[in-house]
């Protein structure tokens, strides 16, 4: 029962096990400075917080726990990740990098890995990992101005479309403003099918034409 509570095996104090790693630029994969925080599963508590320059990051975490991973570094994407130490049963170095997506201003970004119920704009629960790391962003960098715009394929007409596509992107600034983001920092439109990625000739095509998308700008930028 005592490890089952712990969730994994008993902890022994003997064990020692060394987390080490770098935080990179996903796509340059450049070293980052950043702000690395290891929250243990059972509680959901946070039990360190570590600094990585660019040379790297080294912390000794307790056996016998499940650990979550969020990466933070200004001008990026939080990451998360995962870390099971439920099962060592030895000292061990374990690498774990962290790789961390730029904040690209003024350009359209395709919201990944979120979806609405079919013909509705109920936003469904697997999507909720993808808004709440955006949401993260938005708190973290309160300069930042969120256009959230939905799109549609061909099918159906174009006043429902329309109509469909602007409450998907609601349906989004109303889950980030119950995350605390401010109204002034979010605004939404819906283009229905007036702006196709890609000709509806296919299935394959108007699936990629189905999407919400998001567009970064200075608050400066909007207030003038």
């Amino acid at each position: 029962m005592l490890a089952s509570l712990m969730g994994g095996k008993y902890k022994n104090p003997n064990i020692i096990i060394s987390i080490v790693g770098k935080a990179f630029d996903s796509k340059t994969l450049k070293p980052l400075e950043s702000s690395i925080e290891f929250i243990r599963g059972i509680d959901n508590t946070q039990i360190e917080l570590v600094a990585a320059d660019t040379s790297g990051y080294s912390i000794t975490l307790p056996q016998g726990f499940k650990y979550k991973i969020i990466a933070k570094s200004e001008g990026y994407y939080n990451t998360a990740d995962s870390l099971d130490l439920s099962e060592i049963t030895h000292s061990v170095e374990i690498v774990k990098n962290l790789y961390l997506d730029p904040i690209i201003k003024n350009e359209p970004i395709v919201l990944n890995n979120v979806y609405f119920d079919f013909d509705s704009d109920n936003i469904r629960s697997e999507s909720f990992p993808e808004l709440d790391k955006i949401s993260e962003m938005l708190l973290d960098n309160p300069n930042l101005h969120m256009s959230i715009d939905g799109h549609t394929c061909s099918m159906g007409s174009d006043a429902y479309n329309l109509d469909l596509s602007g409450r998907r992107a609601g349906s989004i600034v109303k889950y980030f403003l119950g995350k605390g983001v401010l109204a002034t920092n979010l605004e939404h439109h819906g283009y229905g099918e007036s702006r196709p990625k890609v000709p509806n000739t296919s299935e394959a095509n108007r699936e990629l034409n189905r999407r919400v998308e998001f567009q970064l700008t200075e608050m400066e930028e909007i207030v003038q």
